[in-house]
């Protein structure tokens, strides 16, 4: 069981790139409703986006009887939150200062490989030392 969830959060690791962060695969004439944007941006669960979304001025969906539908860039931005939680292991406040020292609304951040390289050689390692414990 535990070897499923590990492989499935290796994957979902290699799946970040500069294209995916980009949103190139995201049209920009649509419009995402929240469970269309959760699914697009890694499965990032609606209460977390509705609490970026409070937290974050550059992340301002459009609001229509008290549905959010999120545009391009926002989907774009909710990526770059995520890579910077998750990957780059910043707060919630330190995005905010780095989405503030930017001073761009629709700024990109550059994945760095080299911190999700060494999370997938730890992943590994914790593999081999699982398999290594069952024998």
């Amino acid at each position: 069981m535990t070897e499923e969830i590990t492989i499935k959060n290796k994957v979902q690791k290699q799946q970040i790139t500069d294209e995916w962060l980009s949103g190139i695969d995201v049209k920009e004439e649509r419009y995402y409703s929240i469970g269309e944007v959760s699914t697009l941006c890694n499965n990032v669960k609606p209460h977390v986006l509705r609490y970026w979304e409070s937290q974050f001025k550059n992340l301002a969906p459009i609001r229509r009887k008290e549905r959010r539908y999120y545009r391009h860039n926002d989907v774009v931005t909710i990526r770059n939150i995520y890579n910077l939680v998750h990957f780059n292991r910043y707060t919630v406040e330190g995005a905010k200062k780095y989405f503030s020292n930017k001073n761009s609304s629709d700024s990109t951040v550059k994945f760095d490989k080299t911190k999700a390289n060494i999370l997938n050689v730890i992943n590994d390692l914790e593999n081999i030392d699982r398999t290594l414990l069952e024998d």
